[in-house]
């Protein structure tokens, strides 16, 4: 759905996020969030960000699976997670890489 990644930092207090004319990625597509899952990263290693992300998508897959889902067979449409760094001074190395090759980081070069 999209070839870039976007960073914005975001100012404001959540009740005048829209206010301030800030806007999730999801909003651009017009697609409806069930779950929005947020991981904070500080100095993870590229195991322990596949050992979150691998939970996370098992998770996924068995939301999916309920034969009774409120969300219907593709919840996983409606999930959307998002990653959060403390700083770039302060990821491993490694786990920027994970990340690279996953497609959810572009360096600046």
């Amino acid at each position: 759905e999209f070839t870039h990644l976007r960073y914005t930092a975001c100012t404001s207090k959540p009740e005048t996020f829209k206010e301030k004319n800030f806007i999730l990625r999801q909003t651009n597509y017009n697609k409806e969030t069930e779950l929005f899952i947020m991981i904070n990263m500080y100095d993870d290693n590229e195991i322990l960000l596949s050992y979150t992300l691998d939970e996370i998508m098992e998770n996924i897959a068995y939301l999916c699976s309920l034969n009774d889902s409120p969300w219907g067979n593709d919840v996983w449409k409606k999930v959307f997670v998002c990653i959060i760094s403390d700083g770039r001074n302060n990821i491993n190395e490694h786990g920027l890489v994970y990340l690279t090759v996953l497609g959810v980081e572009q360096s600046k070069k």
